[in-house]
């Protein structure tokens, strides 16, 4: 008896149009079109120095976050850094400075569009840390996915009105942009 009036009543809805309420599967979340190491060329100024280039190595696990393991390092080579040898003349001084990171932590979070954002915590290594204060920085950039591969970074750490000193990232900031390609296929 139970099943004929189960079966009456779904016989009727299905001639009303009412559906029997189904378990959707809920899409998948934007921040999964990147996952694995990407590898980045970047270059503009970086604090208060214009013409620098930075070389980011960054591992995503396709669930929003940035990995704390190898591979991730940021290794920036500062550009000239000019000095007048005389107030009367137009000649410079000028050296390269190296400034070397590793991940600490790291999030970000991508639209439908592709669109996002990324913080990574970075931690100076080696010798040639640390050439900013504070330390560790965080730095923060807008990134475009452009294809399964490729991704484009721009940071959007801008000078602030502080930047008065050549090693204050927070006031200094960074103007750094480029493109990432991915090295390791996606994992599933």
């Amino acid at each position: 008896m139970i099943r004929k009036v189960l079966s009456s009543c779904l016989g009727v809805a299905a001639l009303l149009g009412i559906s029997a309420p189904m378990a959707l599967a809920s899409p998948p979340s934007p921040n999964a079109a990147i996952k694995g190491v990407y590898n980045c060329l970047l270059d503009g100024g970086y604090i208060t120095r214009p013409g620098s280039k930075a070389q980011l190595q960054v591992k995503v696990d396709g669930a929003g976050n940035v990995v704390k393991t190898d591979p991730g390092e940021l290794a920036v080579t500062l550009g000239f850094f000019n000095t007048p040898v005389s107030p009367n003349t137009h000649s410079f001084t000028g050296a390269y400075q190296k400034c070397a990171y590793t991940v600490s932590s790291g999030t970000y979070s991508l639209n439908t569009s592709g669109m996002g954002t990324l913080q990574i915590l970075w931690t100076p290594v080696g010798s040639e840390a640390p050439c900013l204060s504070p330390n560790p920085i965080t730095a923060n950039y807008d990134i475009l996915v452009t294809s399964p591969s490729s991704l484009t970074v721009m940071s959007t750490d801008l000078v602030t009105s502080n930047c008065s000193t050549d090693d204050d990232y927070p006031a200094c900031g960074s103007s750094l942009a480029g493109s990432c390609q991915l090295q390791e296929s996606k994992l599933p």
